[in-house]
């Protein structure tokens, strides 16, 4: 018996000649029989990329690290559509990090037109697309339009007339995204000296742009405003876009310079030496792959239990079965086969094998999975002893470590757009004045609530440190909203409901008393007769003598 195998494709193919025929003969012969070519591609199948195994019926690769960096983008884009915990991740996040932004540049007029303007621009769900962006691939491409509109300022003056001034200004007419998997990074990104290229889907999307830039299509100033040139890159960097891509097809004469005055990219930290980012998502990649095939496992098991084999035993050895027995059973039993009722003698005995499902879907084997990805995306500073989510972190800590990544991944996007869009408005139109600054509201991404920094907020609001609007935004209450609101109530509803708190409460909670106005009175803050000094307690035994 000889055991031998095929060198000359890729993977390892074994068999067992116990032939008078020599081994280079049986291969010969193996190869041209049609099995042996399925044979060979099934085996073909599991080379490739050292991370890849074979894809079954289960799709067990769905979520091992691919090496080319677009497909790591759709891996992650795949994981954050399909996956719970990441998906989970990625909404929850979004949702928490913007609530409502506003621009204060010190003018009453100016907030109120640049208030309308981030209204146009619909500006919390761009920077939601953002942040999604951010979270799954970790780079983004922004677009934005420009154009003339006018604003008028709204409100009342104090006059009691409506405000009628209008501003015509240059502001964005719109804020898009591209598309991650049509735009590369080109040139030298050393000193931050790079071109973004944007790749045409096809040659007619191609001929499209190139009428619109040589002025055949001048109706078209979206593509204007985007693109300023084709580019044409050398026979060895059009090489490494194409293994960048990793695409066959041939992308001569599909690739355009886009406007850097109009598009720019936010990535997370990446070293200049780096054409992308790192995709943060790839470090649970692993993790997903070992919960999707315990998944598939556990649905296994359950479907095999569906399938059950039933063994049928007729007879035994003292008195074995006849074939016309045989045959009757046979017969009882596919006209039985649909109901669960079978009449027979005590010489027969049925089995139902399953496979066993002691430990299918186990909540234990899938929350060790569950809380390290949980942990990974949320930025939990978990230890190796034992997994996040454990009935011993202390909750309060785990938050302000998830609060203090979310708010710095915000102002990434926030210094952004500042630099990109609000402060371009400003330098565009001579009648903005004053310096612009975006502010999210309520300031901090509040997980819980910590009724000590409350109280600091507080009390320094009422010791004149700081303004009312500054403690307001940090509970993302409108000033102006509000003063609205308190004009009303006082106006309709006094006397309605019941009085206010005193400010002498408020003053005796922040000297240390109580709701009643203790601690307002500042005799309360002497010393007591038996606290007092010794000498004047000396002085006033010697006056009571004297008297």
């Amino acid at each position: 018996m000889v055991e031998s195998g095929f060198d000359d494709i890729e993977g390892e193919v074994g068999f067992i000649n116990e032939s008078d025929l020599s081994d280079a003969a049986v291969k010969e012969i193996l190869k041209e029989r049609a099995e042996f070519a399925r044979v060979e591609r099934f085996v073909n199948s599991w080379g490739g990329s050292p991370r890849r195994r074979s894809s079954t019926i289960f799709n067990q690769d769905r979520y091992t690290i691919p090496e080319g960096i677009f497909d790591q983008f759709r891996v992650a884009a795949d994981a954050a559509r399909y996956d719970d915990v990441v998906s989970n991740a990625v909404e929850v996040t979004e949702q928490l990090a913007f609530q409502k932004v506003s621009i204060e540049c010190g003018d009453d007029d100016l907030d109120n037109i640049s208030s309308q303007i981030l209204d146009d621009l619909d500006i919390i769900n761009r920077m939601r697309e953002i942040w999604r962006e951010l979270f799954i691939v970790s780079q983004c491409y922004v677009a934005v339009k420009w154009g003339r509109k006018s604003y008028r300022v709204k409100g009342i003056r104090e006059s009691g007339r409506q405000n009628k001034k209008v501003y015509n200004l240059l502001v964005p007419t719109g804020l898009s995204l591209l598309d991650p998997l049509k735009v590369v990074p080109v040139g030298d990104f050393l000193f931050g000296d790079e071109k973004l290229v944007y790749i045409a889907d096809s040659l007619e999307e191609a001929k499209s742009i190139e009428n619109s830039l040589s002025g055949v299509n001048a109706s078209d100033q979206n593509v204007t405003a985007l693109f300023t040139q084709k580019y044409d890159p050398s026979s060895f960097e059009l090489m490494e876009i194409q293994n960048l891509v990793g695409r066959s097809v041939n992308l001569e004469n599909r690739l355009f310079v886009l406007n850097p005055d109009n598009v720019w990219r936010i990535t997370m930290t990446r070293p200049s030496y780096q054409r992308f980012a790192d995709v943060r998502l790839t470090s649970v990649f692993e993790l997903l792959d070992l919960k999707h095939n315990l998944r598939e496992s556990d649905r296994s098991d359950i479907l095999g239990n569906l399938n059950c084999i039933v063994l049928v035993k007729k007879g035994d050895d003292k008195k074995p079965a006849t074939e016309a027995e045989l045959s009757g059973v046979a017969a009882k039993l596919n006209s039985n086969s649909r109901n669960s009722l079978m009449i027979t003698d005590h010489r027969i005995e049925v089995e139902i094998i399953t496979k066993k499902n002691d430990h299918t879907l186990r909540a234990e084997r899938h929350n060790i999975f569950d809380s390290r990805i949980t942990a990974r995306l949320f930025q939990i500073l978990a230890t190796g002893a034992y997994s996040s989510g454990s009935p011993l972190d202390d909750s309060s800590k785990l938050f302000k470590v998830i609060a203090a990544g979310m708010e710095a991944r915000r102002d990434l996007i926030r210094d952004s757009i500042m630099d990109h869009v609000i402060e371009i408005i400003w330098q565009r139109n001579d009648v903005l004045k004053g310096y612009p600054f975006m502010e999210f509201k309520p300031r901090r991404v509040a997980l819980d609530f910590n009724p000590n920094y409350s109280q600091l907020i507080f009390d320094l609001h009422n010791i004149g440190a700081i303004s009312r609007q500054t403690m307001l935004d940090e509970v993302g209450i409108d000033q102006e909203v509000e003063a609205f609101r308190r004009v009303r109530e006082d106006s309709i509803y006094d006397g309605v409901f019941e009085p206010r708190a005193s400010l002498n409460s408020v003053i005796g909670r922040i000297a240390g008393g109580n709701s009643n106005g203790g601690g307002s009175n500042q005799e309360a803050f002497n010393a007591s007769p038996s606290n007092e000094p010794k000498d004047s307690l000396k002085s006033d035994v010697k006056k009571s003598k004297n008297v």
